[in-house]
């Protein structure tokens, strides 16, 4: 199954579309999302000063908690839910041959 860049319309939909591509293909999906969003110059900056990127990150998850709390909460829980649920259905698939189609 191919996988179709995020949308541009803010973090939130972006965390929406990993949740989905991770129920549909595993966490491997989002890491290249979150690959796709960086340009190649930051993605070199990131491989030569690794330390620094983590700091940056870091301040950035601080920053996104208490601005923005709610919404990442949210999001968080919206693509735990649907990797857990994914998960069911294959557990489900295999042990009782998945649900019935209406």
């Amino acid at each position: 199954m191919q996988i179709t860049s995020a949308p541009r319309r803010g973090w939130i939909s972006i965390l929406r579309f990993a949740s989905n591509a991770i129920a549909e293909n595993g966490p491997e999906a989002l890491f290249d999302e979150v690959e796709k969003l960086l340009p190649e110059s930051w993605r070199d900056q990131i491989t030569t000063f690794p330390l620094a990127a983590v700091v940056l990150g870091v301040g950035v998850g601080v920053w996104l908690g208490m601005r923005k709390s709610d919404e990442v909460i949210a999001a968080g829980t919206a693509l735990i839910t649907s990797a857990a649920m994914a998960n069911v259905n294959q557990v489900m698939d295999k042990v009782g041959g998945g649900a019935a189609s209406a």
